[in-house]
């Protein structure tokens, strides 16, 4: 008879619960690496960290489209505008459809926000959250951050 072997579509996530470390922003409005120590969840598959925080690095041979979602929970100063994103391979170039912008509305509120975006990614590719502040030059702190990456298109790995 005929035979279907499933296997698991390739995924990775990254999260880390308690950061204290602030986002230097050097120019308002551009976008940065988000600082702060990640933990790579062991449970994924065909994604490494390169031993870098914050990065997720497809180790895959099939160019696959990706679901990549992101939340997070920041603090940044009175009434500022933070933008966040995705990039892939150091910039959000390319990656402008997951830019999201929120306004704190006082010093020291937490705010949340999510991404979902669907990039296309090869071998060796690699994706990061960035943030920036629009507003002004004020760091912008991630507390929170959880970011996973699954394969959506067909193929094996």
């Amino acid at each position: 008879g005929l035979v279907v072997k499933l296997e698991s579509p390739p995924m990775g996530e990254i999260y880390f619960t308690s950061n204290g470390t602030s986002t230097t922003i050097a120019s308002a409005g551009v976008f940065v690496k988000v600082t702060g120590v990640t933990t790579f969840d062991s449970n994924s598959m065909y994604f490494g960290t390169s031993n870098t925080n914050n990065r997720l690095v497809y180790t895959g041979t099939s160019t696959k489209v990706f679901h990549v979602a992101m939340t997070a929970s920041y603090t940044c100063g009175n009434a500022k505008v933070v933008g966040l994103a995705i990039a892939k391979n150091g910039t959000t170039t390319g990656m402008e459809k997951s830019i999201i912008k929120d306004t704190n509305s006082s010093a020291g509120d937490v705010e949340s926000s999510a991404i979902h975006v669907m990039p296309l990614l090869n071998q060796n590719d690699y994706i990061e959250v960035f943030v920036t502040n629009i507003t002004d030059t004020t760091a912008v702190t991630l507390q929170t951050l959880n970011m996973f990456a699954m394969g959506m298109s067909q193929g094996t790995d």
